[in-house]
């Protein structure tokens, strides 16, 4: 159990950051959206992926201490 959580962990933040590059670069192939938009995207991205770093660096802190 201790070694699994750190496992799921890392695929899990892969699978997130890797979801979110192919949606990016799906929307700038297609060009459906403005500039404005994409832009707006790319924004959340970065979000995203900050929260997820903070959530598996504090969940892997956590799985540590016990």
């Amino acid at each position: 159990s201790q070694f699994i959580r750190p496992i799921t962990l890392i695929v899990r933040l892969s699978v997130n950051l890797t979801t979110g590059h192919l949606i990016l670069r799906l929307i700038s192939f297609l060009r459906i959206l403005s500039l404005c938009t994409q832009i707006i995207f790319i924004l959340l991205e970065i979000i995203v992926a900050i929260v997820q770093a903070y959530v598996f660096n504090l969940l892997i802190l956590l799985y540590f201490n016990e």
